[in-house]
C-alpha cells in the first residue's frame, strides 16, 4: 500500500495541480523499473493507496440516518445476519479539488476529528479523511484532475 499525504496549499495555481499528481504517479512507476534490485522495484507495486487529507464535515461527521440506527443499537442487535453499512456525511467540503475526485474514485473512507475542534460557520467541524483506492483508480483519477482543470474547476 502506498501513502499519500497531502496538504498542499489551498491558494496554488490550480494549472500545476494536474503536474504534481502526475509527478508523484511517474516516480512510483519509474521506481518500478529504475530501483537497483528487483526486491526494490517490486516493493512499489502497490495495489492500493492510502490518501490522507483533510476537509469539512458536517459537527458530527456522520449522516441523520446514521444517527438513528446508532440510537436503535439494540433493534439491531437482534436482527442476526444485517450489517447497516455507514453512510458518507450530510455535508462533506474538502479544501483542493482533487480531494474529491480522489474520494468519489475510492473503495473506503475513514475520517476522523482532531481533538479540541469547535464548529465553525455553518455547524462545520476540520476533519482528517484516510481515503482508500485501488491502483486500478490512478489512471482515472489523473484524467478527471487534468479534465477538471481544463474546464476551469
Amino acid at each position: 500500500m502506498g501513502l499519500l499525504v497531502t496538504e498542499r496549499v489551498v491558494n496554488f495555481p490550480p494549472e500545476l495541480v494536474p503536474k504534481l499528481h502526475e509527478a508523484i504517479f511517474d516516480e512510483i512507476s519509474w521506481a518500478q523499473e529504475d530501483e537497483p534490485t528487483k526486491e526494490l522495484q517490486e516493493s512499489f507495486k502497490f495495489e492500493s493507496y492510502l490518501y490522507l487529507t483533510s476537509g469539512m464535515t458536517n459537527s458530527t461527521g456522520l449522516s441523520t440516518k446514521l444517527k438513528a440506527r446508532k440510537k436503535s443499537k439494540r433493534k439491531r442487535r437482534k436482527k442476526k445476519g444485517q450489517n447497516p453499512v455507514d453512510e458518507a456525511p450530510a455535508k462533506l467540503e474538502f479544501f483542493r479539488y482533487e480531494d474529491d475526485i480522489i474520494y468519489n474514485n475510492s473503495s473506503l473512507v475513514l475520517s476522523f476529528s482532531l481533538p479540541g475542534q469547535a464548529p465553525v460557520k455553518g455547524g462545520l467541524v476540520l476533519r482528517r479523511f484516510a481515503i482508500f483506492f485501488p491502483a486500478t483508480a490512478v489512471a482515472k483519477i489523473r484524467e478527471e484532475i487534468t479534465k477538471g482543470i481544463g474546464n476551469g474547476s
